[in-house]
């Protein structure tokens, strides 16, 4: 995921808008970033069923998890991305990511 950001500059300048909170240009916009959105979302329960198992522990988990968290807390479109695949993930997954979100993410303290 990193290395769109990094190679596309037309993606990395969107990805930049969004984490200021700004609106997506147009459509076209919107999918991209919903669809990162939607990668970061399913890359942290898999990171997330990863730490259940014990295959990697809470900093390596958090570490998956903050960009997620940033997103959630930045991305206009994160929210209800987050709220249409909440039935589809992994309960304690979301328990765990909202209790992070309550407790304001160090990120931006």
């Amino acid at each position: 995921m990193n290395t769109l950001i990094i190679q596309d500059p037309e993606f990395a300048g969107l990805y930049s808008r969004m984490l200021n909170q700004e609106s997506p240009a147009n459509n076209v916009e919107l999918q991209r970033i919903v669809t990162f959105i939607t990668l970061s979302i399913r890359h942290g329960d898999m990171a997330f069923r990863q730490y259940q198992k014990e295959l990697i522990d809470k900093e390596s988990l958090d570490s998956v998890l903050t960009p997620l968290i940033v997103f959630l807390q930045l991305m206009e479109p994160a929210r209800p991305r987050w709220n249409q695949l909440k039935p589809a993930l992994n309960s304690m997954y979301v328990s765990y990511v909202e209790e992070q979100l309550q407790l304001g993410s160090a990120v931006l303290r």
